[in-house]
């Protein structure tokens, strides 16, 4: 899952778009164009709808891609309630696709609820997991 990420370098950074490429209970990673240093800190926002999760996080690596020349960048959420609100972005994330998946298949739009009430009962017990799409 591709999930959209604004990041700013450190307090009052200048704020560039992303794509998180992996998430986990532990960190995400990312594309950059030029190498961090590991320990460097991170603001990072997961726009979801109408809320934004802020997260705070620290470079756990920057590795140079030889045929991109960008960096993998991975970070490791800085303490436990960033690495809540990752996952509950995530969480949501995954039922808003759920929920155009179910629609997609039922031929008729599904209510957030109803999805996020079927997702839930379904999904969140084993969440964060492999993907149910």
């Amino acid at each position: 899952m591709h999930i959209p990420i604004r990041l700013e370098l450190g307090p009052g950074g200048v704020p560039a778009e992303r794509r998180c490429e992996e998430i986990s209970q532990g960190g995400l990673s990312f594309w950059w164009d030029r190498r961090l240093g590991r320990g460097q800190f991170l603001i990072i926002t997961i726009p979801v709808k109408e809320k934004s999760f802020r997260i705070r996080a620290r470079v756990a690596y920057s590795l140079k891609d030889a045929r991109t020349g960008h960096f993998r960048t991975g970070v490791e959420f800085k303490d436990p309630e960033s690495a809540f609100r990752a996952r509950l972005a995530e969480e949501t994330i995954e039922i808003i696709e759920y929920r155009k998946k179910v629609s997609s298949e039922k031929g008729f739009e599904v209510s957030e609820e109803q999805a996020a009430e079927e997702w839930i009962r379904r999904y969140a017990q084993g969440f964060p997991g492999q993907s149910r799409q």
